[in-house]
């Protein structure tokens, strides 16, 4: 069917359903019933919204649109569409697949419609907009709300960046979950135990007690991603450090299974993943010879460090100031 057409049937349907809406301030009825359209769950597209949102975290029809077309790509496909309003309705349609998704902006019932495929052809209320506003806005609702604090867990390499994080956060708390000697399977378990902070912007930085299992660390980290609180998709994945000694220096196995977790861990969580390690060896200081040595050999420069991992004062303030980069750059 030709754009046209649609849309003028969609015109027709809506203002046959601004009448209703008319009636039904003067007593009259409005069906209201979520109905499932054949391609897809209107409860599902609903999102059983249960948290209760916060006054101030108003959503607008626009972010309600986004959400449904990268939640849904099937049923909104973002290409070709056309964006519209016919009085009540502000609505995004989709020619790819005849659909339309419609706010009743203009009503005083601001509510979620569909029409087209999705709902059989028929103009179908989903649900108010505000009931969506925890499942497009999860930062933004109140009793489940995500935390602005940030909880650091690893092993002995924790405490002195995390204390520099906490100097570079003075309005947040940055919570020490340091491990001494632990691996990242002794790591992993604590954190998942911690439910409390669950819901805190989340830094894992471990396996350098058992960085010759690459696939234990790997299991250990997805575990961890898992436990956090839904919505929290604020975690960031450190690349695990090779050891200033022999066995770990450029050119041997162990140093070889240690960049190909880091590379591997990078592919998995591409928009989570710090390589520190990287950025670490860069900050060798060639007027040193030590420096330039193990910049040669792909490691940590000794000037950064005071045993063979260990990181002086000055490596962890590094460290610290790339983490907080990042969580600045999305936004955390």
């Amino acid at each position: 069917m030709k754009l046209v057409a649609v849309a003028a049937q969609w015109a027709a349907r809506f203002v046959a359903a601004a009448a209703l809406l008319v009636l039904g301030s003067c007593g009259g009825g409005m069906e209201s019933d979520v109905v499932a359209p054949p391609t897809a769950n209107a409860a599902a597209l609903a999102g059983a919204p249960a948290k209760q949102a916060l006054a101030a975290a108003a959503l607008t029809p626009a972010q309600l649109m986004d959400w449904a077309e990268g939640r849904y790509p099937d049923l909104f496909p973002a290409a070709g569409k056309s964006e519209n309003y016919l009085a009540p309705y502000a609505y995004r349609y989709y020619p790819l697949t005849g659909n339309f998704v419609a706010v009743s902006t203009g009503a005083a019932d601001v509510a979620v419609y569909v029409y087209g495929n999705v709902a059989a052809w028929q103009l179908k209320r989903i649900a108010p907009l505000s009931d969506f506003t925890c499942v497009v806005l999860p930062l933004n609702c109140g009793p489940a709300a995500l935390s602005p604090n940030i909880a650091v867990w690893g092993d002995s390499l924790i405490s002195p960046f995390a204390a520099n994080l906490q100097v570079l956060f003075p309005d947040r708390v940055v919570y020490d979950g340091n491990g001494i000697g632990e691996t990242s399977t002794q790591v992993a378990a604590r954190l998942i135990a911690d439910t409390d902070r669950h819901s805190w912007i989340t830094v894992f930085w471990a396996g350098h007690n058992n960085d010759t299992a690459p696939e234990q660390i790997k299991a250990d980290i997805a575990a961890s991603v898992a436990a956090l609180a839904p919505g929290n998709s604020r975690f960031i994945i450190m690349a695990v450090l090779n050891k200033g000694i022999p066995s770990e220096l450029k050119g041997t196995p162990e140093y070889q299974t240690i960049v190909q977790l880091d590379a591997e861990l990078g592919a998995i969580y591409p928009d989570n993943y710090l390589d520190i390690r990287s950025y670490l060896v860069s900050q060798y200081d060639p007027a040193q010879p030590q420096d330039v040595i193990d910049h040669q050999n792909d490691v940590v420069p000794s000037s950064l460090r005071y045993d063979e991992i260990h990181l002086r004062n000055e490596g962890s303030v590094l460290v610290a100031r790339k983490v907080q980069e990042f969580i600045n750059a999305h936004g955390w």
